[in-house]
């Protein structure tokens, strides 16, 4: 069932504590390590096509992404690698996070909002639209 839930947003200025940071970063750090043996695969040789090469979480302002780099081992490639965002949460206030995964069309879907961080990091573990 769905419901319409009152979601602030973060006010223009306002940093994201310190403790979350820390907090946030310490415990999507544990989620990444799961991903990491199931997301990375030695590509065979002769292998031309971007293949992943790590999974990682990073802070960028309000928001905290997952994000995976690509291998990019074809002679007409542009760069020998690029990154790319799969998972957002942005800290909203009082300890609560939107959830959002990169569409196919490059755009950020939000899907759920106002969740408590262990919400959202149980929510990231079990949906696969928020996997790498």
């Amino acid at each position: 069932m769905k419901e319409w839930v009152y979601a602030p947003r973060l006010a223009p200025g306002k940093k994201v504590p310190a403790q979350i940071i820390d907090e946030v970063t310490r415990r999507a750090q544990a989620l990444v390590e799961e991903w990491r043996p199931l997301a990375i695969e030695k590509p065979p040789k002769g292998h031309q096509f971007n293949h992943r090469v790590d999974v990682y979480a990073k802070w960028r302002g309000k928001y905290f992404y997952f994000c995976s780099t690509y291998a990019c081992p074809g002679p007409r490639a542009l760069s020998p690698s690029f990154e790319a965002y799969f998972t957002r949460m942005e800290y909203v206030e009082n300890n609560l996070f939107n959830l959002a995964y990169m569409r196919h069309t490059g755009k950020w879907w939000e899907t759920i909002r106002g969740l408590t961080l262990d919400e959202v990091l149980g929510t990231i573990r079990e949906d696969s639209l928020d996997h790498p």
